[in-house]
């Protein structure tokens, strides 16, 4: 049985909204006119934030036939490296060796497996993603029934440097 790719353990969203108190019928300003109320009147400001875990991927040897997974040997030992330096691995790659194969004798040199690997299907779990959001909208009522609004949004994100794609490039050739 293999874990689904879009599979997230844990995910954490929340936001907030605050109207600020200015402008008609509001605390401060409550009674200005409309013309002023389209200045000083109408603002809030909203955060948003979503943390949550890494999603499964498949890795492949490299070798000979891309498409093969490798020998789990030894428990996958996450490292978390993310500096994208030589070395700083999001995970062990000694975890990791090649299926035994026989050499084809090619000048290509080729070789075949003589079995699959026995890591499974999305047995290995990338780096998380965190997400902040914060915006300022401006509500402008133009009548009593009609209301134009304006947004800003600034967004900050961090996932780590490691992709999927990266990460198995990290892990090709290893052997025991």
């Amino acid at each position: 049985m293999a874990i689904s790719s879009q599979d997230i353990h844990q995910v954490f969203s929340s936001s907030v909204l605050y109207k600020l108190p200015f402008g008609r019928g509001q605390h401060f300003a409550g009674a200005v006119s409309r013309p002023v109320d389209w200045i000083v009147g109408g603002w809030q400001t909203n955060l948003t934030a979503i943390v949550q875990t890494g999603t499964p991927f498949d890795i492949s040897t490299g070798n000979y036939a891309p498409a093969n997974r490798p020998d789990l040997i030894k428990p996958i030992k996450y490292l978390k490296g993310t500096s994208g330096k030589p070395g700083a691995y999001w995970m062990d790659p000694t975890s990791f060796a090649d299926p035994p194969y026989v050499p084809s004798g090619s000048v290509s040199h080729a070789a075949t497996y003589t079995r699959l690997g026995t890591l499974g299907r999305n047995q290995v779990f990338g780096p998380g993603y965190k997400v902040v959001n914060w915006s300022v909208q401006k509500n402008i009522h133009l009548t009593d029934k009609e209301t134009l609004e304006l947004h800003g949004m600034l967004s900050t994100s961090s996932t780590l440097r490691n992709s999927p794609t990266r990460m198995e490039t990290c892990l090709m050739g290893t052997s025991a």
